[in-house]
């Protein structure tokens, strides 16, 4: 399934000449350098401004999904509108995505109550 706000960045970045290899190195710049603490990627995790609940989340459950099933069928579900060339796109900001706003609650990272009884 095809979201909204995927067609908006897809537009932006064609608008742009913005490629994903320019999305994949922004992307590792932030954790490579912005985020190489738990304290730090909370900073940059409170940056965002905007909550997203783990348990409705489409992103979070696609990039999740069983990927034992069929993938030609699965792909074809989940990216019904989309082309070969951008479906990687798509992957990958879901991966985006899953790592900024739901790592905390998927328990890979701390939250800052939690990081605040910890000596380090």
């Amino acid at each position: 399934m095809l979201f909204e706000d995927e067609k908006n960045i897809i537009d932006f970045m064609n608008e742009k000449n913005y490629k994903s290899f320019h999305l994949l190195n922004d992307c590792n710049h932030v954790i490579q350098e912005h985020c190489f603490t738990d304290q730090d990627f909370y900073k940059v995790y409170k940056n965002f401004g905007k909550e997203c609940d783990i348990l409705k989340c489409n992103y979070f459950m696609r990039n999740n999904r069983d990927r034992d099933k069929d993938m030609n069928k699965q792909n074809n579900q989940i990216f019904i509108h989309s082309n070969s060339d951008t479906i990687h796109i798509y992957k990958f900001l879901d991966e985006i995505h899953s790592y900024f706003f739901h790592s905390i609650d998927a328990g890979f990272k701390f939250a800052q109550n939690e990081l605040d009884g910890f000596q380090i």
